[in-house]
């Protein structure tokens, strides 16, 4: 009797302890929320070639870009201008960032801070190349979704990386355990590879590339000082137009590829000659002892904006520069106004209507950058007050001046 009560009271126990089991709530479950703001960018995966051509990575995104406002009619076609600066310590070149700077509410931002430079906007303004160094990096206009191209860029040329007329490819030198090549990659970095045989002989400038595959390129050396020198080179249907010119230094070409300006030892001093097609004869331009040390096409190609560096007497002293337009066909120089400073630098506007103007001021404080609108058919100056540091006890100065399409 007492075996039989104890087996109850335990079955009795069993089926209590599970039914109070299963009375007990579920527990809730509390669902991860995901964030859908943020996306990652592809990584953009380029061939490797036998050199230290990289594949293309990402570094770390600037300081996002404040949202665009409507203000007033862009003046020169565009109200924006991207420049670089850099400071000079004994031999070597210390670089301060890319800038961006805006004409009309005088707002400057940085696009990539000290160490990186400017190199070249693509042909519709919105993507730019900068280096850090041997590093090059192709970046939105702003800085957006950087990607490192290269860590073997050869920057010691004054045109070491060019975009093709349409945009859709990029191209660039690189120095590979001291042998000079070209590379070439799709618009987005993709597709990295040699480019064609013809540019892998000492190239030391490349002056432009069109959709046809047709090239024209400086072969030759360069200085410490970015300061190239060669044989102006074309392949396709002008090849051989232009190898008539001598020791030919910083030539440029119009927009149409056809006219050309450089600088050369003509009758033992510094001479700027103007092509104005191939085999074309040059046409030598008297400056009346000055030095050309900077020009540029106008939109159209019919002028030429030039700055004449002024010497006067034996000490070889710089007494400023005269800015001068030349206009086709006789390129007979026209003086439109005189500014002071050393690297002297100018640009014209998108519309052909102002040229852009830096050069570098000395006096008993140090060094300061300058930068100025100049309005050719006014003959008008209007200097501009850069909303930030721009003088230094080192000799301080702007390399690359861009306005932007």
């Amino acid at each position: 009797m007492s075996t039989r009560l104890s087996r109850r009271f335990y079955w009795l126990a069993l089926i209590l302890l599970l039914a109070a089991c299963q009375s007990q709530p579920s527990p809730t479950i509390i669902p991860v929320a995901i964030d859908t703001q943020t996306a990652l960018s592809p990584t953009l995966t380029a061939t490797v070639l036998p050199s230290e051509t990289l594949q293309a990575t990402e570094i770390p995104l600037p300081t996002a870009w404040p949202t665009a406002t409507a203000g007033p009619t862009p003046m020169g076609g565009s109200e924006q201008i991207m420049f670089s600066i850099a400071l000079r310590k004994g031999e070597s070149y210390q670089y301060q960032g890319v800038y961006h700077f805006n004409l009309l509410n005088q707002q400057i931002n940085t696009i990539f801070g000290e160490g990186y430079a400017i190199q070249m906007l693509s042909p519709d303004g919105n993507w730019i190349l900068a280096n850090q160094g041997s590093k090059l990096f192709l970046a939105g206009r702003y800085g957006s979704s950087p990607i490192q191209l290269s860590n073997a860029f050869y920057q010691h040329s004054l045109s070491p990386a060019i975009w093709n007329t349409d945009g859709s490819q990029i191209f660039w030198i690189e120095n590979a355990s001291g042998s000079m090549r070209v590379i070439e990659a799709e618009f987005s970095g993709r597709e990295v590879k040699q480019a064609a045989d013809f540019l892998q002989d000492q190239s030391v400038e490349l002056l432009w590339a069109d959709d046809q595959q047709q090239f024209a390129w400086l072969q030759g050396t360069c200085n410490s000082g970015s300061l190239c020198r060669g044989e102006v080179l074309v392949n396709g249907a002008a090849a051989g137009g232009y190898s008539d010119l001598g020791e030919a230094a910083n030539p440029v070409f119009d927009r149409s590829h056809t006219r050309l300006a450089f600088t050369n030892q003509h009758q033992e001093s510094p001479a700027l000659g103007i092509q104005n097609g191939a085999n074309t004869p040059v046409h030598w331009v008297d400056l009346d002892g000055d030095i050309p040390v900077d020009y540029s096409w106008s939109p159209d190609g019919n002028r030429l904006a030039l700055l004449g560096q002024i010497r006067s007497d034996y000490s070889g002293r710089n007494f400023g520069n005269q800015v001068l337009i030349l206009q086709a066909p006789h390129w007979k120089p026209v003086l439109i106004t005189e500014l002071e400073g050393i690297s002297a630098r100018l640009t014209w506007s998108p519309d052909g209507n102002w040229i852009l103007f830096s050069s570098t001021l000395s006096n008993d404080q140090g060094y300061q950058v300058q930068m100025a609108l100049i309005d050719p058919l006014a003959k008008k100056v209007e200097m501009l007050a850069l909303p930030m540091v721009t003088t230094s006890d080192d000799y301080i100065f702007i390399p690359r001046l861009f306005w932007l399409p």
